[in-house]
């Protein structure tokens, strides 16, 4: 078998955000409809980039426009594609992914989002693959239609196209790796509280196609279920709890073909304490593959100390994750474990391994370079 070399590399910017005066706006998120500009409101500027981030609107609800964008530029090269399988590159592939957005807070009970997304590919010898390019289409276009429940206190019915992330994403996630993000048509409720958070969808991710507006929604796939944050009881930081239902109507094992109807019960336990942060899941899945039962499991734990004290913030991190496998291809029944909607870059950026069937120990090591001073 032939050996696999994959290097990317990366090049982003964020539009319209800008860097002035950064420390007065919002972090920019992975979900970019989670940053919030309503604080400037209350001091508008007519200085860029203030003045794009909080365009006041004229009602009494304090309701503002703002607008943003960003670019995304990756360059890859692949010695021995699938190992060997795949044509060779001659010069690598070059990707490509623009994306304008623009929400509209008309009040806190009503919004409108919308993104529009650009992903374009240039080099591959077999041309692009379905999460390589996908020439314009909307990424997000959703209402939120809100309803207080206390003080500052909303429940959300979210409905329209809209990008998920559950957890740290290790079940559902946008796909930040590849270029073409993954997004989802359908309903949620978000319901927070003081003391946990509630998320309930009915979804079905959207299909993909590589044209102008010719994207739809599968009729293959689809996902559903709950999804829980709450305190840990007597433990530091916090508990997931969840149930997630996933239906793939031609799904492929060693077994063969057919339809799958699984379901998903997890729990994660997450947080910091001290220079100690720590993030571990586990879940079981039943259900049914082409008439024979689904017993599935995974175990994913990741476990870090950072040196804060050092100027260089030295990191020592240690992941161990864990996924059932079949233990007989001949019989009816499915020991593998599926990672539904994960990070296309779980284990690093190369993304050439998932997580199905699999049992890995990663050390890790990071540090960070000190800031010049002033």
């Amino acid at each position: 078998m032939k050996s696999l070399n994959k290097v990317p590399l990366y090049v982003g910017a964020v539009l319209i955000a800008g860097t002035t005066h950064a420390d007065n706006l919002p972090a920019l998120e992975k979900l970019r409809f989670e940053e919030d500009y309503s604080a400037l409101v209350e001091s508008p500027s007519y200085c860029w980039p203030y003045c794009w981030k909080a365009i006041p609107l004229a009602n009494l609800d304090r309701g503002y426009v703002s607008v943003g964008g960003e670019v995304r530029q990756r360059y890859e090269y692949t010695n021995n594609p699938t190992f060997g399988q795949a044509p060779q590159d001659k010069h690598g592939a070059w990707f490509q992914r623009y994306a304008l957005l623009a929400d509209l807070r008309w009040n806190k009970r009503f919004r409108l989002f919308g993104q529009l997304t650009s992903a374009l590919e240039t080099g591959r010898r077999e041309g692009p693959s379905p999460v390589d390019e996908d020439q314009l289409s909307w990424q997000n276009l959703f209402t939120d239609i809100s309803f207080a429940t206390g003080e500052n206190k909303f429940h959300t019915l979210r409905v329209g196209r809209q990008e998920i992330v559950l957890g740290s994403g290790r079940l559902v996630d946008v796909r930040e790796g590849p270029n073409v993000r993954r997004t989802f048509d359908g309903v949620r409720i978000l319901a927070p509280t003081e003391a946990w958070r509630l998320d309930v969808l009915a979804t079905r991710p959207r299909q993909d196609n590589p044209g102008v507006f010719d994207d739809g929604t599968s009729d293959r796939f689809a996902l559903w279920g709950a999804y829980a944050t709450v305190p840990a009881f007597d433990f530091p930081g916090k508990l997931d709890v969840y149930y997630l239902g996933y239906q793939d109507d031609d799904a492929l094992f060693v077994q063969g073909a057919g339809s799958e109807n699984r379901h998903s019960f997890g729990a994660r336990a997450w947080g910091r304490q001290g220079n100690w942060h720590w993030n571990w899941e586990t879940l079981y899945q039943t259900g049914t593959f082409n008439g024979g039962d689904i017993h599935a499991w995974t175990l994913a734990t990741e476990t870090a100390y950072r040196w804060k004290d050092h100027a260089w913030n030295p990191e020592l991190r240690l992941s161990i994750n864990i996924a059932s496998g079949d233990d007989d291809p001949d019989d009816s029944d499915l020991g593998t474990f599926n990672p539904l909607f994960p990070r296309g870059n779980y284990f690093s950026e190369a993304a050439v391994f998932g997580r199905e069937t699999s049992t890995t120990f990663t050390p890790l090591s990071t540090c960070s370079l000190p800031r010049p001073g002033p």
